[in-house]
């Protein structure tokens, strides 16, 4: 009796093993269909980070596959109104990349 349960049991783990990678792999091929039909359009990129004493803001605007230009904005909000801390903006190709944050 022990033998026949520790079958079936064996036999539904392996069933819902199947199950969970064929779900996997149709939301994995969901989700690159999704990517590469944004890849031919324009849409902005937007990272929100807490930082020690404020919020960073990271934006990337991309336009055909490219990223065409990235700003950042670093505030302070324990200042009313908020104090910028640091503030940059990458436009031409070659800036693009050249800061670190």
């Amino acid at each position: 009796m022990k033998l026949l349960f520790l079958c079936c049991f064996l036999f539904l783990a392996c069933l819902t093993q199947v199950q969970s990678y064929v779900y996997q792999k149709d939301e994995y091929n969901a989700s690159l269909k999704a990517w590469e039909d944004l890849k031919s359009k324009a849409y902005t990129y937007a990272i929100v980070e807490p930082r020690e004493d404020g919020v960073a803001r990271t934006t990337v605007k991309v336009r055909n596959g490219q990223v065409v230009s990235r700003k950042y904005l670093e505030t302070d909000i324990f200042h009313y109104p908020s104090l910028v801390v640091s503030k940059w903006s990458e436009t031409s190709p070659g800036e693009i990349g050249s800061h670190e944050e």
